[in-house]
C-alpha cells in the first residue's frame, strides 16, 4: 500500500490545484471544457482525489445539450470508474458516488436514445463498467425503468457495428444472474436480433462478436427454462438450423472462412442445451419437440460430416448432435438409420456401417468418442439392435436362429440392405481375430508375445540386409494393432445386446473364423483368451480388459447361458472365474479389480446351480474387501465423471483434444487471449500421413478415454444393489441358520447350565450338611469322648465295685468256709454233747440259711455284675470302634 499512497494522495500543490478545479467546476459557468481537460490530467493519477468531482460531473452531463460538451464530461466519468493500474476498490468507491444517486442510472438510460454515436457508445461503456462494479443494484435500477430493458435491446439494431459490437457485451452483463431480465430480454427479440448479427460477423471473419452474441444466447437458455420454450415457440430453432445448409461458395472455397465452423460449433453447442436431459424444468415433451423439428436438418447435418475442410473438432461436436436427436426417439431413430451416404468408392453406406467404420479405423480419438456416442443413442432401439444382430445369421449359418429371426417381426420402417449388416458384424468381429503372425508369437502358456529384440535376433541370424530390415519394419508398423479396436466393438456389442435377451443369445452362439480355417471358436471363447492373454503380459493393455469386463457384465446381467458356458470354459488350463477372482485381490488396476468383483457378483446372482463362487470370494478376498474393491470402482475419478457425464464436457474434451494437432501451429497473441482462445479450436488439421500414428499415440496419453457413461454407472449402481442384497441375504441365511444351531446349543447348554446348577446346589446343601454333620459328628466326637471318659470312670468304678464284691465274695466264702468248719465242730460237739447242743444247732442251721441265702443273694450279685462288667466291656469296644470310625470319617472329610 505504500507504493499506492503517492499516487492516491497528490502532492500538497497537486492537491491544491485539483480542488481549485473541483470548485471551478461548482462554479455555473457555460463552459467547463478548459477545466474538465485539466481535470483528466489528473484522474489516472489520482482517481480517488479526482472522485470527488463525480457527482457534479454527472449533473452536468445530464444538464449538457450539447454532444460537442457532453463528450469530454462522459469520457473524465469513465476513466474515474475504469480500473487500470491500481487496486480495483479506488474505482468502485468511485462507481459508488455515481450509484448513490437515484437518477444516475435512469439519466444513463436516456442517453442510450441520444442521436449522437460516440454520445451512445461511451453511454453504454459506463453502464457496463458500472454492472462489473454492482451487477445486481445497476440491475435494480433498470429493471425500475420502464424503458430501460427496450432501449438496451434496441442498441442491437443500431447501423454502427462498434455500438452493436459494445451493446453485446452490456447485455450480457445486463442479464447476469437475473431471471426476470433474461425473461424480458427474450420477449423482446433478441435472438433473431442476435442471429442477425452472427451471420453478419460470420461473413466478415468477427469472431469474437460471434462469440459473445452466443454468450448471451447460451445464457438465455442454460439459466432459464421458460426461455427455452419460448425460443422454441418463436421458429428460432429453423432459424439457428439454416446455417449448417452450405452454399455453393462454400463448396468451392472448402469452408475456407473459420468464423464459419466456429458459428456452426456455436449452434450445436445451442441445440445441445436445449436437448440437454439435465435440467430438472426441461420435461421429456419439450426435448421430443425440439428432436421433431431438428430431424428436419439430418441430411445437411451428415453432409457436413463428410466433408474432409471440416475439423474434426466439428465434426465430432456434429456426431454427438446427431446422436441428442436421435436418442430416446423411436422415429428419429428408424429415419436416421434408413439414411445412407457414399463413401469413397461411390458405394452407398448405412449411418451404422458408416459411424462403425469411423469408431474402427479413425485416426482420431476424438472422432470415434463422438462415433461411439451417436450408436450408443442409435442402439437403444430393440428393432436397430435386431436388425444389427442379423448380420451372425450369415456368419454363424444357424438355422435354428435365423428360424427365430424371420418368425420375428420386424418394423417395415427399418429398410437397410441386408448385406450391410453382415458387413457390419465382419468388423467389429474381426477385432476379435488373430492374425498368424500373432499366433505364432504366442508361448504355450499364452502369457507373452514376442519382443522387439527377440525379432531383431532373428533378423541377425538370418543375415537380411539393412533394406530387408527397413521393409519388415515398415510392414510391422503397417500391422500394428490399434489398441482401442476391441475397446470400441466391446462398447458396440455391449449396445447391441443391452436389455436384450434374443441378441444375447445371438451373441452366445456366434463363431469367429481364424484366417487357418481349420477350426471355429466361439467370440465368447476368443474374447476370453484376449482378456487372459492381456492380463498376463507384464504392461497389460487396460482399454481392452476395461471393454471386455464391461461387454461382460452386460451379457451376463438376467443371462443364466453364458455363465454355465464360461463357468466349464477353459484357456490354456486357466479357469476364467478363478483368474477373475485372482484380479480382484492381485490386480494394479481399480477398474480391473472393481469390475471384476461386479462379474463375479452377476455369476453369484444369476447361476441356476450353487457353484460356491461366494464361498471362494469369502475365503481369498473376503466379503468386506470384495464390497471394497466395488466401492473403490464407485469412487474413481473416472466412474464419477461418467456418473455426471454432460454433453457440455465432451464438448470441452473433443476441443481439448483437437488442440493437440495444433499445438505446434499456434501462434500464442498474449495481447489478445479471448481470440486466442477462440481461434486454437480451429485451426486447420491437415496432419501428414506418416505422422498419424504417433500424434495418435500421443493424443491417447494426453487424454484418458472415460471408460463409462451415465447409463452404464446407473447399471453397475443396480448391480451392486443386487449383488449387495443377494450377500447379505446369503449373510442372514447362514446367521439364521447358525442362529438356529446356536439356539440348539445355547438350549442344550442352558439344560446342561441348570443341571449343573443344581448340581451346585445339591453339592452346595451336601457341603452345607457336610460342614453341620461335621459340626455335630465333632460335637457327637466331643460328647462320645466325653461319654468314652464317663464310662472309663464307671468302668474303672466298676471294675473298683467287682473288686470290692470280689473281696466280699471271698470274705463271704471265707465266712462260709468259717461256718462250715463251726458247724463241724459243733457236729462233733452235740454228738458229744447232743442236746444241749441241738437248740445251738438250730440257731446255727437258722444262721446257716440265712448265709446261704445270704450267698445266693451274693452270688446273684455277682453274676449280675460280671453280665454288667461284661455288657461295659462290649459297649467299651464298641465305642472305640465308633471313636475309631469317626476319627476315620473325620480324616476323609478333612
Amino acid at each position: 500500500m505504500d507504493f499506492f499512497k503517492k499516487f492516491i494522495s497528490p502532492d500538497f500543490d497537486d492537491q491544491q490545484y485539483i480542488s481549485e478545479l473541483i470548485e471551478s467546476l461548482n462554479e455555473q459557468k457555460e463552459d467547463h471544457s478548459n477545466t474538465i481537460q485539466e481535470l483528466r490530467k489528473f484522474s489516472s493519477k489520482y482517481p480517488l482525489w479526482c472522485g470527488k468531482s463525480l457527482k457534479r460531473l454527472l449533473f452536468l452531463v445530464s444538464e449538457e445539450k450539447d454532444p460537442k460538451k457532453t463528450l469530454p464530461l462522459l469520457e473524465s466519468i469513465l476513466t474515474l470508474i475504469t480500473p487500470t493500474n491500481y487496486e480495483q476498490q479506488i474505482y468502485y468507491e468511485n462507481a459508488k458516488e455515481i450509484l448513490n444517486d437515484k437518477q444516475s442510472v435512469s439519466m444513463l438510460l436516456t442517453k442510450l436514445a441520444d442521436s449522437e454515436s460516440k454520445i451512445r457508445y461511451l453511454t453504454i461503456k459506463l453502464l457496463t463498467v458500472l454492472l462489473k462494479h454492482d451487477n445486481e443494484l445497476v440491475q435494480e435500477k433498470i429493471l425500475k425503468n420502464p424503458n430501460g430493458i427496450p432501449r438496451i435491446i434496441d442498441l442491437l439494431r443500431d447501423r454502427s457495428e462498434v455500438i452493436q459490437n459494445q451493446s453485446i457485451l452490456l447485455i450480457y452483463e445486463v442479464i447476469k444472474k437475473n431471471s426476470d431480465i433474461q425473461k424480458i430480454v427474450a420477449f423482446e427479440s433478441v435472438f433473431e436480433l442476435l442471429y442477425q448479427i452472427i451471420i453478419k460477423e460470420t461473413e466478415s471473419q468477427g469472431k469474437i462478436v460471434i462469440y459473445d452474441c452466443f454468450k448471451i444466447i447460451l445464457t438465455l437458455l442454460s439459466e432459464n427454462s421458460s426461455n427455452k420454450n419460448h425460443f422454441r415457440e418463436t421458429g428460432c430453432i429453423k432459424i439457428f438450423s439454416n446455417i449448417f445448409k452450405l452454399s455453393s461458395e462454400d463448396l468451392s472455397t472448402k469452408l475456407s472462412s473459420t468464423s464459419k465452423q466456429f458459428t456452426i460449433q456455436k449452434i450445436i453447442e445451442v441445440f445441445l442445451c436445449l436437448l440437454s436431459r439435465h435440467d430438472e424444468e426441461t420435461t421429456a415433451p419439450n426435448i421430443i419437440r425440439t428432436q421433431d423439428i431438428l430431424v428436419e436438418s439430418f441430411n445437411d447435418l451428415l453432409f457436413l460430416t463428410t466433408q474432409s475442410f471440416i475439423s474434426v473438432n466439428l465434426k465430432s461436436q456434429l456426431f454427438i448432435l446427431l446422436g441428442e436427436i436421435v436418442n430416446e426417439h423411436r422415429v428419429n431413430q428408424l429415419t436416421f438409420s434408413n439414411l445412407k451416404l457414399a463413401n469413397q468408392r461411390n458405394e452407398k453406406v448405412t449411418i451404422i456401417d458408416h459411424l462403425i467404420n469411423l469408431s474402427f479405423f479413425s485416426t482420431e480419438i476424438e472422432l470415434r468418442i463422438a462415433s461411439i456416442y451417436t450408436l450408443k443413442r442409435l442402439l437403444k432401439n430393440s428393432e436397430i439392435q435386431m436388425f444389427v444382430a442379423k448380420g451372425l445369421i450369415k456368419k454363424t449359418n444357424n438355422n435354428t436362429i435365423s428360424q427365430n429371426l424371420n418368425n420375428m417381426k420386424t418394423h417395415s420402417e427399418l429398410e437397410i440392405n441386408e448385406n450391410n449388416n453382415f458387413d457390419i458384424w465382419k468388423i467389429i468381429i474381426s477385432a476379435f481375430c488373430f492374425k498368424k503372425e500373432e499366433e505364432g508369437n504366442e508361448t504355450e502358456n499364452g502369457n507373452e508375445n514376442k519382443t522387439k529384440k527377440e525379432m531383431n535376433k532373428e533378423k541377425e541370424t538370418n543375415k537380411e540386409t539393412e533394406k530387408d530390415q527397413k521393409k519388415e519394419n515398415e510392414k510391422e508398423k503397417k500391422k500394428k494393432i490399434d489398441e482401442f479396436k476391441i475397446y470400441f466393438a466391446c462398447l458396440i456389442l455391449s449396445e447391441i445386446i443391452k436389455n436384450n435377451i434374443q441378441t444375447k443369445r445371438i451373441l452366445l452362439s456366434t463363431v469367429v473364423n481364424k484366417e487357418q480355417k481349420k477350426s471355429n471358436d466361439l467370440l465368447l471363447q476368443q474374447i476370453i483368451k484376449i482378456f487372459i492373454l492381456e492380463s498376463n503380459l507384464e504392461k497389460p493393455n487396460n482399454y481392452k480388459r476395461i471393454g471386455i469386463l464391461i461387454l461382460l457384465s452386460i451379457w451376463m446381467y438376467e443371462f443364466p447361458q453364458i455363465i454355465e458356458n464360461l463357468l466349464h470354459m477353459q484357456i490354456n488350463q486357466t479357469q476364467f472365474f478363478p483368474f477373475l477372482i485372482s484380479l480382484i485381490v492381485g490386480d494394479q488396476n481399480i477398474h480391473i479389480q472393481g469390475l471384476s468383483a461386479i462379474v463375479i457378483g452377476l455369476v453369484m446372482l444369476f447361476s441356476k446351480k450353487d457353484h460356491g463362487i461366494d464361498n471362494i470370494v469369502k475365503t481369498y478376498v473376503g466379503i468386506e474387501q470384495y464390497l471394497k474393491k466395488i466401492n473403490i470402482l464407485f469412487r474413481s475419478k473416472e466412474f464419477m465423471k461418467g456418473e455426471n457425464e454432460k454433453i457440455e464436457n465432451l464438448l470441452i474434451e473433443t476441443s481439448q483434444l483437437n488442440k493437440i494437432n495444433n499445438q505446434n501451429n499456434n501462434n500464442n497473441n498474449n495481447n489478445n487471449y479471448q481470440n486466442n482462445k477462440i481461434n486454437n479450436n480451429f485451426d486447420n488439421d491437415n496432419i501428414d500421413s506418416e505422422k498419424n500414428d504417433e500424434l495418435f499415440q500421443e493424443k491417447s496419453k494426453k487424454y484418458f478415454i472415460y471408460y463409462y457413461d451415465k447409463s452404464f454407472t446407473k447399471l453397475l449402481k443396480k448391480y451392486f444393489e443386487s449383488i449387495q442384497s443377494q450377500l447379505s441375504n446369503k449373510e442372514n441365511k447362514d446367521k439364521n441358520s447358525n442362529m438356529l444351531l446356536n439356539q440348539q446349543a445355547i438350549e442344550k447348554m442352558l439344560i446342561e447350565l441348570e443341571k449343573l446348577k443344581k448340581q451346585h446346589l445339591e453339592l452346595g446343601q451336601e457341603a452345607n450338611n457336610a460342614s453341620r454333620q461335621l459340626e455335630i459328628i465333632t460335637q457327637e466326637n466331643n460328647s462320645e469322648k466325653k461319654i468314652i471318659e464317663n464310662l472309663n470312670n464307671e468302668l474303672s468304678k466298676h471294675s473298683q465295685n467287682i473288686n470290692v464284691q470280689e473281696n466280699e465274695i471271698s470274705n463271704y466264702e471265707q465266712k462260709i468256709e468259717n461256718y462250715q468248719e463251726e458247724t463241724r465242730k459243733l457236729m462233733s460237739f452235740k454228738e458229744q454233747e447232743s442236746f444241749p447242743l441241738q437248740k445251738d444247732l438250730s440257731d446255727i442251721k437258722n444262721e446257716n440259711k440265712f448265709l446261704k441265702k445270704n450267698q445266693n443273694v451274693l452270688y446273684e450279685k455277682i453274676h449280675d455284675d460280671n453280665q454288667r462288667l461284661g455288657t461295659l466291656k462290649e459297649e467299651n469296644s464298641k465305642l472305640k470302634e465308633t471313636i475309631s470310625n469317626l476319627e476315620s470319617k473325620l480324616q476323609n472329610k478333612n
